[in-house]
């Protein structure tokens, strides 16, 4: 890509990031009056959010194709973390929209570019955040209380590194159409599958629809890429390349694919306990209510 093109594109998805935040800061300030029918304007915030979530990653995908992720730059994104986690403190406590979309959407793509863009330390990032994914699951079986923002945290940083890494080898790695192509499905596919779990075990509307869109897809890419990768010419590929496919593709992958496995062979009444909504009425002794059928001679009083 040239210097020209470059700039070019950096100037449309700045307009297009800045049409995003002010989307948030319109919708959300003025949603009592633009929808004053509606009680529920949850889809005013969830359409902000993908618009806002869609423009930063175009735009940071595409600077970090010239941009290297180094350990002075690591700093500037960590005091970046901070400034914006201090925005977010007023919007929460005085319920101000755009103040909490808008940099809570910055925090999780900026966490994300320091799991999945990081020279030496990606690999090992990648593992502690599936192994604080693993450390959630098990808390939410027990029923532990923090569960939601731990699983909701690591799954959203996976979602936005996975799906900014798959813009960025889109639009990095053009000379090998192969890598290209898969490399930036999977990873998408990889950031489908997040948030499908995200969904779920969070119990919110939706997980039913994600889990199908993202497991049929995955089952067949596995035996698409099995038979196809012998003959891709793998050993010739790029270092950089190889790495990416091997341990910020192929790791993730394989967890959600034990994942799918493990939530196929489990037994349907502990599969309903740690992936259905707990509805259970729980009375004093911890004893499940039930009904005592009436038999003749018996006599129903209230």
């Amino acid at each position: 890509m040239t210097d020209k093109r470059y700039k070019k594109l950096i100037r449309i998805y700045s307009i297009f990031a800045g049409v995003g935040v002010l989307t948030s800061v319109f919708t959300g300030s003025l949603r009592d009056v633009l929808f004053p029918g509606i009680s529920n304007t949850g889809w005013v915030i969830a359409i902000s959010t993908g618009l806002n979530v869609l423009a930063f990653t175009l735009l940071f995908s595409l600077m970090l194709t010239r941009i290297e992720l180094t350990p002075k730059l690591e700093k500037r994104i960590l005091l970046f973390l901070v400034i914006l986690l201090v925005l977010i403190i007023p919007g929460v406590v005085f319920e101000i929209f755009p103040l909490v979309i808008v940099p809570s959407v910055m925090i999780l793509l900026f966490l994300g570019i320091l799991v999945f863009f990081s020279p030496k330390r990606s690999m090992r990032r990648i593992l502690i955040l599936l192994f604080f994914a693993v450390v959630g699951f098990a808390m939410k079986r027990q029923h532990w209380p923090g569960t939601g923002p731990i699983i909701t945290l690591t799954l959203s940083i996976l979602t936005a590194g996975s799906f900014l890494h798959g813009i960025y080898i889109l639009k990095k790695h053009k000379e090998n159409l192969y890598f290209r192509i898969i490399g930036s499905f999977c990873s998408l596919l990889i950031a489908l599958q997040s948030l499908a779990t995200l969904f779920k075990f969070q119990h919110w509307p939706g997980a039913g629809l994600f889990a199908y869109s993202a497991g049929i897809p995955t089952l067949i890419t596995t035996l698409l890429v099995l038979i196809t990768l012998p003959g891709s010419g793998f050993i010739n590929w790029k270092k950089e390349q190889q790495h990416i496919l091997t341990r910020k593709i192929l790791i993730p992958w394989v967890f959600f694919l034990l994942f799918m496995a493990l939530k196929t062979l489990l037994p349907v009444p502990v599969q309903q306990r740690i992936f259905e909504s707990d509805v259970t009425i729980k009375v004093p002794f911890n004893m499940t209510p039930y009904d005592i059928e009436m038999k003749d001679g018996m006599e129903e009083r209230e």
